[in-house]
């Protein structure tokens, strides 16, 4: 295990491969980083704790399983919180975006995402780095492109090529208690057809309404496992689960790790 002291906190388990430089970090609490660049493209996905960043004017706040991607150059500044952080940080090297500008730009600009698809890449990452054996760089290797292909294919929406109504659709489906959702009830909120609600809706989100309501389902579940040392049972019955082999299945499902896995990887 490789161990670094740099100006953000200390580095752990950092591996370079292919254009890509791979480590875990430990933020102090309450420690204020100031406005600083990094030569490359990052990707964070934070594990625990959390931190504020600024950056172009705003400020924003990431907890667990928040990815925050930034191109090269981008300054920013961090103030960490009273628990402190842990992030597994992937740099991608200038050789490897040029390699990839005609098929994706990942980092062409700040964006964030909570909980997707690319939070539970990135637990497998984690989870390959703390449990290296002689396949672990053709596996970072893989999972850091597949990350990249899951920011490139869920970029940050806008809204602009999209119904007026559908953010109101989203945001209706993420307020709605586990369990409780019915087709009908975000259609008749916003005055479209259930129909139509349907159609535009897996052409916009590239799923069913189901399919990001199971989804939506887990990342609950995988966030309360992060933030919360309450038995699994009662995570399972918060996050809208039958009961806790329920939720069991459909995390490994999504993640290819156990409900425990998930919670010993946010820890540290």
């Amino acid at each position: 295990m490789h161990f670094d002291r740099g100006s953000t906190g200390t580095h752990e388990g950092l591996v370079q491969i292919d254009g890509f430089v791979i480590m875990e970090t430990a933020l102090e609490p309450s420690v204020r980083v100031p406005a600083h660049t990094h030569e490359n493209a990052t990707i964070v996905l934070m594990l625990a704790g959390d931190y504020r960043e600024s950056f172009r004017g705003t400020s924003q706040a990431h907890g667990p399983l928040t990815v925050i991607a930034k191109p090269a150059g981008e300054k920013h500044a961090n103030d960490v919180g009273p628990n402190g952080a842990r992030c597994l940080v992937i740099e991608l090297t200038n050789e490897k975006i040029r390699e990839m500008d005609d098929v994706a730009r990942p980092c062409a600009a700040p964006h964030i995402q909570v909980n997707s698809p690319a939070s539970r890449t990135g637990l497998r990452i984690v989870r390959e780095l703390r449990q290296p054996d002689a396949l672990t760089p053709l596996a970072l290797e893989g999972a850091a492109l597949q990350l990249l292909v899951e920011l490139s294919r869920h970029p940050p929406r806008t809204y602009g090529g999209e119904p007026c109504w559908m953010k109101r659709a989203l945001e209706l489906l993420h307020e709605t208690p586990p369990g409780a959702l019915r087709l009908s009830s975000p259609a008749s909120a916003i005055g479209v057809h259930h129909i139509h609600l349907a159609r535009t809706f897996r052409r916009a989100q590239g799923c069913s309404v189901g399919e990001y309501a199971r989804r939506l389902q887990v990342e609950r579940a995988m966030e309360m496992l992060t933030r919360s040392p309450a038995p699994l049972s009662e995570v399972a019955v918060a996050a809208g689960f039958y009961d806790q082999s329920h939720m069991a299945r459909a995390i490994r499902r999504e993640t290819g790790m156990s409900a425990r896995q998930i919670r010993a990887v946010a820890s540290g």
